[in-house]
């Protein structure tokens, strides 16, 4: 008995079948519709990628292997599909470590931003398990976003406690932190509050200078 889902991939497995190109191709670099998988390096949207184009005979099957049942027997090269899954350029992505290392924040600190959906992550599959990665791009826009509190102090001399109270009068507050033992951790301050606080002083100054005219 066929079912409606058997019924429908009929036409596809017929399409397939019929563009079988016959090449030769060493067993080690076949692979089946079922390795085209995560768990090959191939993220979520590429594999989508790569089924239309195998759907639109844009990558033909080598070979099929009758003793297997319908589409499970088809074969592919597999680096014809790695070709494929090169044509964009990849993003670069970088594991929290990296980033450690790139901007001096403590480790701690960029896994709370990320748990609290401040940073964003991004699965990676490189021949085993998913792993987190943050996208350049994330990393970007996360900067783009806010600014480190402890960054800030550094840069003008003092601690992290007294450039926020400065702060403070013009309405600037930390967007995220954790306290520990008292102190506040992984503070983040919004660049538009910062923005509208140089904007407040300006007008405190002239506010000023009005008064002493």
């Amino acid at each position: 008995r066929v079912t409606g889902v058997q019924t429908c991939a009929l036409p596809i497995f017929g399409r397939l079948t019929g563009a079988v190109s016959g090449r030769t191709i060493p067993d080690e670099h076949l692979i089946g519709l079922h390795d085209i998988t995560v768990r090959r390096g191939i993220s979520s949207d590429r594999i989508c990628s790569v089924l239309q184009k195998i759907l639109a005979l844009e990558i033909r099957p080598v070979e099929n292997n009758q003793a297997l049942h319908g589409l499970a027997g088809l074969r592919f090269d597999w680096a014809e599909i790695k070709h494929e899954l090169h044509e964009e350029p990849q993003e670069p992505m970088l594991t929290v470590t990296e980033l450690v290392k790139l901007r001096g924040w403590k480790h701690e600190n960029i896994v709370r931003w990320i748990r609290q959906g401040l940073l964003k992550t991004a699965p990676v599959a490189q021949g085993g398990p998913l792993q987190t990665r943050i996208p350049l791009s994330a990393l970007l826009d996360f900067m783009a976003e806010y600014a480190v509190l402890a960054d800030l102090a550094n840069r003008t001399g003092t601690k992290s406690p007294w450039l926020l109270r400065a702060l403070m009068p013009a309405n600037v507050k930390a967007v995220a932190g954790e306290a520990t033992s008292g102190i506040q951790r992984g503070l983040l301050l919004s660049i538009d509050q910062l923005l509208a606080a140089a904007q407040w002083n300006k007008r405190k100054e002239s506010e000023r200078g009005m008064d002493n005219g």
